[in-house]
């Protein structure tokens, strides 16, 4: 017989074997047919076999174990993934929720070589005014490092003051990747925000990849009331979970901070987040106001409606944007913290323990009234596109 012939007969031979009735053990992992039937690897996993045990391009394909040969013993049980990826799933995760479900916040991984579980931490993730600052001396001099590099030290998130008109619209914040750290999905997220307003709805969401000004999905952030909508701390039985809550100054006019509920899970800031409210035709309507921060933009729609839960930020008919140098590029939200392990977070970075703090109240250097803003001047957002 040719070398053709024989090749021929071979062929021949394994597709007999492949459409038998026998037990057939799939060369790749080990899978019996008897344990399942309808076993397929992809088409790339075969592709790589193939490639590895120097099969040719243009040979038949023979992924089935010949039963007279020597059998690939039964697949082995599949390993842990490595601690960093174990709640990928959680941390990628990019759709709406069902109603009703929450995805569970696995516990943390114990560090290599340690059995106890890594120490999770909350950490502000962009937050209203400068996030540091040079360091400074007693006696008034800028301080620095051996290697002659300015000391940086951490500054409070802070309001210059508050806006005024804002009753019955809608607003929005872009922030941009760059204004984050960490620049890693969390494990929990939530917001505080601060003025005096009764806020209808809250959302927060990832911008785009590909056009910033459209939010890939809204998720509902809540808040711990009372009936009436008013803030109360996490660990009152009496609260309730309410979409709804109104913001308060104190009696000396400084902001008392509201913060929300837990999201429940993490959002990639990678490609920027959008947070949205709609602020309530009847409350105050006066939200803290922050101008200058580099990576935030603020929008907000031309005429009083409810589109906090739109996805789209791009029809300049009905969103506005703030496009000259001294606008305000923080509103109403003071900061985003997200809940990390210990060792995510930057070196030098303030954290606080896993816990849910009662309002803090945040001193404001100044009380300044700022209109709502002047006439439009209907433009197109001037958005960066990815």
């Amino acid at each position: 017989m040719s070398a053709d012939e024989i090749a021929r007969g071979a062929r021949a031979a394994s597709l007999q074997r492949a459409q038998s009735p026998g037990n057939l053990v799939c060369k790749l992992d080990g899978t019996w047919s008897f344990d399942d039937q309808f076993h397929a690897d992809s088409f790339y996993a075969c592709m790589d076999y193939r490639h590895k045990n120097v099969i040719g391009d243009q040979d038949p394909w023979t992924y089935w174990e010949l039963m007279d040969a020597p059998l690939i013993g039964p697949k082995g049980l599949v390993p842990p993934l490595p601690v960093g990826l174990m709640d990928w799933q959680l941390r990628a995760l990019a759709g709406k929720p069902p109603v009703g479900v929450m995805p569970p916040i696995p516990p943390p991984a114990p560090p290599p070589g340690s059995t106890q579980p890594a120490v999770r931490v909350w950490t502000i993730m962009t937050q209203a005014g400068i996030r540091t600052t040079q360091q400074i001396d007693a006696n008034g001099n800028y301080v620095f490092d051996t290697q002659g590099n300015p000391v940086m030290v951490p500054v409070a998130p802070a309001m210059e003051g508050l806006g005024t008109g804002w009753n019955g619209y809608s607003w929005s914040i872009l922030y941009d990747s760059d204004a984050f750290s960490p620049l890693i999905a969390p494990y929990d997220m939530r917001v505080t925000i601060v003025g005096s307003f009764t806020l209808d709805s809250f959302y927060i969401g990832s911008a785009n990849a590909i056009t910033s000004t459209i939010i890939n999905s809204n998720h509902q952030l809540y808040f711990w009331t009372d009936v009436s909508g008013n803030p109360l701390n996490p660990n009152d039985t009496s609260g309730q979970k309410n979409k709804k809550v109104i913001v308060n100054l104190d009696d000396n006019g400084n902001f008392v901070s509201v913060t929300t509920m837990r999201l429940g899970f993490g959002i990639d800031p990678t490609n920027g987040l959008w947070i949205s409210g709609y602020f309530d035709p009847n409350g105050n309507g006066l939200p803290g106001i922050q101008y200058g921060d580099v990576n935030h933009a603020v929008f907000d729609t031309w005429y009083p409606q409810d589109l906090a839960a739109n996805t789209d930020r791009s029809d300049p008919q009905v969103w506005g944007y703030w496009t000259d140098s001294s606008a305000q590029t923080d509103l109403a939200v003071l900061m985003i913290e997200g809940l990390y392990d210990e060792s995510q977070v930057p070196k030098g970075q303030p954290t606080i323990p896993d816990t849910t703090p009662t309002s803090r109240i945040i001193p404001r250097p100044s009380l300044s009234l700022v209109p709502r803003r002047p006439s439009p001047t209907r433009m197109a957002p001037r958005i960066r596109r990815r």
